[in-house]
């Protein structure tokens, strides 16, 4: 395990951040007048998209239920590490499976729209902003320069899940 943190390791998590360095140019926000870190956004190929996250989603169940720790556990503390931990372990799993994503602008409600619905909509609480997705694209990103190992990204996936 030592090895994976030296800094004389090139393949080392610790080397990989001190001596990497990441390009972030292409994910800096689009110009654009106003503010756009706001503005809400919906995925441009849901279907491919929800397949590959599906897919990471089994595979991150299938990780922790494959842990003897986790197995010896009470199926009520299971329950609530599994409930704590998935979003966490579940971005991760998009990293290690390098999930790729591209999103649009929802388009403005017209001015005519809301008269003939008498105000009624549907609701865009559900829906993420600009800013949201350019962080986990970022952070993505950011892992991915780390160039992780499959050992290196199972003991990440263990600490978050047995942490507090």
């Amino acid at each position: 395990m030592k090895q994976y943190f030296s800094d004389q390791n090139p393949n080392g998590i610790l080397f990989s951040i001190l001596t990497h360095k990441c390009d972030f140019a292409h994910l800096s926000y689009p110009k654009t007048r106003g503010c756009h870190c706001k503005r809400l956004v919906y995925l441009r190929n849901p279907e491919i998209t929800c397949r590959a996250a599906f897919g990471v989603l089994i595979k991150t169940i299938n990780f922790m239920k494959s842990l003897p720790a986790f197995q010896n556990l009470p199926l009520n503390d299971q329950l609530v590490l599994v409930q704590n931990r998935w979003v966490l372990l579940f971005i991760l799993g998009l990293a290690q499976e390098q999930v790729t994503f591209e999103v649009r602008d929802v388009p403005a409600t017209s001015i005519l729209r809301n008269v003939l619905m008498n105000g009624h909509q549907k609701s865009d609480d559900c829906l993420p902003t600009l800013a949201e997705v350019h962080k986990l694209k970022t952070f993505l990103h950011k892992v991915w320069c780390l160039d992780l190992s499959l050992k290196e990204y199972s003991c990440l996936k263990a600490a978050i899940l047995f942490s507090q």
